[in-house]
Order: structure tokens, then sequence, then C-alpha cells
């Protein structure tokens, strides 16, 4: 990253509302053994993680649209248009993004 871009995103900082509240953060923060009080610090970690909240629903979305296609090929006439994510969906698109959960193949 060049010193314009760094400079353009710096003073973005300053008029960006982050979504993710501050004590969020902070309980983030200290989960992970840090501490800063530097706004700007957390104000770009938010953005960071509104980024990747964004890109994972996006792409869970997109896999259950591709799900829910292939359902309606089976089916003539579709009931309802209720969005339901599935675990599954969510699993892929975390997936894509380089993020592995694990979770048992069966429940008792």
């Amino acid at each position: 990253m060049d010193d314009s871009t760094f400079n353009r995103i710096n003073e973005g900082l300053d008029s960006f509302s982050p979504l993710i509240p501050e004590v969020v953060l902070d309980f983030c923060f200290t989960k992970a053994g840090l501490s800063s009080d530097d706004p700007k610090l957390k104000k770009l970690v938010s953005l960071v993680a509104q980024k990747l909240i964004t890109d994972v629903a996006t792409s869970a979305y997109q896999y259950h649209k591709i799900a829910q296609r292939a359902s309606l090929k089976e089916k003539k006439a579709p009931k309802e248009k209720k969005l339901t994510l599935t675990l599954t969906d969510v699993e892929n698109a975390l997936k894509e993004a380089g993020v592995s959960i694990a979770r048992p193949a069966y429940f008792l």
C-alpha cells in the first residue's frame, strides 16, 4: 500500500462511524490480549470486521440461492419465498473466506 492510499484511509476514518459498538471491540481486544485507546485503530478494526461480516453474509446468501435453484428444479411451484439461511450456507461462505469451523457430523 502506498502512502497516498494510506492517507486517504486514515482521513476517511475520521468521518467513519462503525456499526460494531466500541464495547464489543473492547471485549474482543481484551480476549485477544490487546489494549489500545487509539480510536483510529478501533475504527479500522471495526471496518475490517464489518467488511468480513458483509462478505460472509453475501456469500452465504449466494450459496443459499444456488441451493434454492437446485431444489426448485425438482418442484414446480414454490409456495414460499421466505429466506432461511442454513448453517451449511454460512459454513461454505466462511470456508471461502478462510475461516474453518468444525462441527460434529451428528448431534445427540
